[in-house]
């Protein structure tokens, strides 16, 4: 009755997610929160990312394992299984136990977030759409505290149980030589932390757990 999504655009997505997880964590490679770290023991790392192919923009979530370099992708296509590492030129992966090996490449020298990506099917061009991370005051949604992207946690500005107010600055983070100031969402506390100042921290990661006053 329904039209079965294109394979090809859950595995573009896929290898875009992958490469750009990846890579941001080999960028990363001194931060000891990095690479295959989740944030709280045994659990999944996550990581969120904005992929626009053609004229679509596709919100992708993956979990990647505190153990090895397995995968669980969620795109708005399906879910896939998968483990990647990267090669020479781009990525090896498997995804649901099928092997794909794909060359991917910037496609201007003058933007560093648009790729294209070269597989046994042809040509796939997808652009990362960056989080705002403006040096404007920004709120959160709801009590959700996330990085928006991959940077440095420049001040923790409450304690644990401390009461804030609707709009205290909690964390003030840089991205991009920019700084994002993350504030409160309503009035209530902060009941866990899961940074410091200094740490670099992955894009979509928990920064804190919030309880609003009733």
């Amino acid at each position: 009755l329904f039209a079965e999504p294109e394979p090809d655009l859950v595995s573009a997505l896929s290898h875009a997610g992958l490469y750009l997880t990846l890579t941001n964590q080999a960028a990363g490679s001194t931060d000891p929160w990095g690479a295959k770290t989740a944030w709280r023991m045994n659990q999944a790392n996550l990581h969120r990312f904005d992929i626009q192919i053609g004229g679509d923009v596709h919100a992708i979530k993956i979990e990647q394992s505190s153990f090895d370099n397995t995968f669980v992708i969620h795109t708005d296509q399906r879910t896939v299984n998968a483990s990647a590492s990267l090669s020479d030129k781009g990525l090896s992966c498997t995804l649901d136990g099928h092997k794909h090996d794909v060359l991917v490449s910037r496609r201007s020298a003058n933007n560093e977030h648009e790729f294209v990506i070269f597989g046994d099917h042809g040509s796939v061009e997808f652009l990362h759409i960056q989080a705002d991370c403006g040096d404007t005051e920004q709120d959160v949604a709801g009590n959700n505290f996330i990085a928006p992207m991959n940077g440095t946690i420049i001040d923790v500005l409450v304690e644990l149980k401390q009461p804030v107010i609707q709009g205290q600055p909690i964390i003030i983070m840089e991205a991009m030589k920019m700084q994002h100031t993350m504030l409160a969402p309503s009035d209530g506390m902060v009941t866990e932390l899961f940074c410091r100042a200094g740490e670099l921290v992955d894009g979509g990661s928990e920064l804190l757990s919030f309880e609003a006053t009733e």
